[in-house]
């Protein structure tokens, strides 16, 4: 997570931001209307003024009256620029000529053969600088380099044709905006790391919510985070490829040993798309004490002519290296975190000696390439060498070239709760019948709890350790007695994409809760597990006592009549919160939630600054601010709050 110092960084942009509406602004053109104190003829002699300036924060205007090109006009060096002193710095283009009103579009800088574009650095001192508007291309090196204690802002900046886009070092950090995209970098080919951005060293970070497009790097094909950087992917940003390999390792991203990846899409989800690599890791890979967290991000038409669209290595057995799950704030109901149409040729998610867990995902249409051998593994997930992989709520459906959907060696795990596994299949020797998909070769290391196979032929061979419970398969073959019910799941719209099942369906209502303590009780929908349905019997098949539904989500189209509403109502002049244990009423915003008969629920009363708790209506047993009710009818509750001058006038005082 962000260190003080990164939080300390932001709220220096964010003040220098606020105090750029009061900039002194200094012009770079050449023309008659370029004259006066303000106007200077380069950009050098801009910044040298904006340096030794003290009165407030500058800005200085480039204008398409001259070049901003070549060894001589083409980089600009920023070196201690303190901004504590001298204000934030920004370098607007974008004008036709001086004292323009508009902003035309974006100002050509670059062209140089013998360094960087922008060199921005400080050892000592604060630095503010933000970029904006601008048109970075063909520099020797970097477009950017940020180096020190520096907070660099790219808006509306285009990063393209450099051997490199951005160096972000020793502690600097680096914002980008939406409208900001830094693309088709590294033209020396394969070679060093992160050909969009290369970010190390202690409390370095990067914060993106624009496009990293068609870069090039031995490692790190759009973005390489060394030991000590933290990068964050906001909503809408966007790690992209086009056709041909664009990393030997991390396609998209690569995170090194100590690196560390946000990726929070939010609403807008973050997409890893068409990246490309040639030896692992084709949308992102993960080394040693690196670690990403993918929240609402989505991986599709990614290509790994190797292991792994998602691949971690030595991450170790005790801490997680790679976590996936959906967020409440996603706008989607079941597409939220996705791995969909990918291209591998071993695997499509590959952990060694590493943990990955991936919660609330659909696994969708991945395929095969090269040459398809229906006795080779290539599954799609696969673990190896004390590795561990955890599926929680997880979807994997209509894979045409798939005989293998896991396999891990015998020092291996591979944990499933509440997965549906639907529609996967292979075509014999290429040319063959259509064939139903194997779970695994061997057994090895599974845990396979509450969830549905469909159209598929259980395991190949018998071996190693198999245990499990409460799985619904369409056929017994190679299951061992005791780990599952024979049943035909009905789906809501399996070869269109919605693999949920409906509540006619008999893995309705079939299970009771898992014992993986990192399973959620949320299923793909964000909804609370269990919820009884009362169309689907228990235990028909299943067990008699169960309220869970097998497979990635739970039914809620019909509650059952031994469940029932527990409403809160707020009343009085005042203003307060309730909230409920078990969860489920956060009041607030959601003041109502169905439980199962019989189920014992405290509510919480907290008042909010200048009001006060006043007690209960209708509570069967209260104490004080809590109130202990026992859900057997649909009924309502009432918390009430007065403001505390309404409660003084209420004892006669004033």
């Amino acid at each position: 997570m962000l260190s003080l110092k990164h939080l300390l960084i932001l709220l220096f942009l964010a003040l220098f931001i606020f105090r750029n509406s009061i900039a002194t602004t200094y012009w770079v053109g050449n023309s008659a209307n370029c004259t006066g104190s303000n106007v200077k003829s380069s950009l050098a002699l801009a910044l040298l003024s904006a340096q030794t300036s003290t009165s407030a924060d500058d800005e200085i205007r480039l204008t398409e009256t001259i070049s901003y090109e070549g060894s001589v006009r083409g980089h600009l060096t920023i070196s201690n620029y303190n901004s504590i002193t001298a204000g934030a710095l920004t370098i607007r283009g974008g004008y036709s000529d001086c004292f323009s009103a508009t902003v035309n579009a974006r100002t050509l800088m670059g062209n140089i053969t013998d360094d960087s574009i922008f060199s921005i650095s400080s050892a000592t001192v604060s630095t503010s600088v933000t970029l904006r508007n601008l048109n970075l291309v063909n520099g020797a090196f970097r477009g950017v380099v940020a180096n020190g204690n520096v907070a660099v802002t790219l808006d509306n900046v285009r990063i393209a044709d450099n051997q490199s886009g951005m160096f972000v070092t020793n502690g600097a950090g680096v914002i980008i905006s939406s409208d900001s995209i830094i693309e088709d970098n590294d033209k020396s080919g394969l070679s060093g790391n992160g050909g969009g951005i290369e970010c190390k060293d202690n409390n370095s970070y990067v914060d993106i919510s624009g496009t990293l497009e068609n870069n090039m790097a031995s490692k790190g094909g759009n973005l390489y985070l060394g030991d000590g950087c933290f990068a964050v992917l906001n909503g809408g940003a966007q790690i992209r490829g086009t056709f041909g390999t664009k990393a030997f390792e991390g396609g998209g991203v690569y995170i090194d040993n100590g690196g560390e990846l946000l990726s929070d899409g939010g609403a807008s989800r973050v997409i890893f798309e068409n990246n490309n690599a040639g030896g692992a890791g084709g949308g992102i890979y993960v080394l040693g004490t690196g670690k990403a967290t993918l929240l609402n991000t989505a991986f599709r038409n990614n290509v790994i002519d190797g292991e792994g669209i998602i691949y971690a290595k030595d991450g170790g057995a005790s801490s997680i290296q790679v976590k996936m799950d959906r967020v409440d704030s996603c706008p989607f109901l079941i597409s939220c975190s996705e791995i969909d149409n990918n291209s591998y040729t071993n695997s499509l998610i590959y952990a060694e000696n590493s943990i990955i867990e991936i919660n609330r995902a659909m696994i969708e249409g991945n395929k095969v390439i090269g040459v398809i051998n229906d006795t080779g593994l290539r599954p799609l997930i696969e673990a190896k060498n004390n590795a561990e992989i955890r599926l929680n709520r997880v979807a994997m459906f209509n894979h045409s070239e798939t005989r293998y959907m896991l396999e891990n060696d015998f020092s291996s795990e591979i944990l499933m709760t509440h997965v549906t596994a639907a529609n996967n299949t292979y075509q014999f020797e290429g040319n063959g019948p259509i064939l139903n998909a194997f779970i695994s070769l061997t057994f090895s290391n599974k845990k396979l709890f509450n969830s549905i196979f469909f159209n598929t032929r259980g395991f190949e061979f018998i071996g190693g350790q198999l245990i499990g419970s409460c799985n619904l398969v369409d056929n017994s073959n190679n299951w061992p007695s005791g780990m599952f019910y024979i049943g035909t799941p009905i789906f809501n719209n399996l070869a269109g994409g919605d693999p949920r099942q409906t509540s006619s369906s008999p893995a309705v209502d079939m299970c009771l809760q898992d014992s993986f303590a990192w399973s959620t009780e949320k299923d793909i929908e964000n909804q609370i597990a269990p919820v009884n349905d009362s169309t689907n019997p228990q235990g028909q098949p299943g067990h008699p006592d169960g309220m869970y539904d097998a497979g990635f989500d739970e039914a809620y189209t019909n509650i059952g009549e031994d469940e029932f509403l527990l409403m809160v109502q707020k009343q009085g002049s005042g203003q307060g919160t309730v909230l409920s244990t078990p969860v489920g009423i956060s009041c607030g915003n959601d003041c109502s939630e169905v439980y199962f008969n019989g189920t014992l629920v405290t509510l919480f009363a907290t008042p909010t600054s200048g009001s006060s708790f006043s007690g209960w209506s209708g509570c069967p047993l209260a104490n004080g601010d809590e109130c202990l009710t026992s859900v057997e009818s649909n009924h309502t509750i009432m918390a009430n709050f007065q403001t505390q001058e309404e409660l003084v006038f209420a004892n006669g005082f004033e």
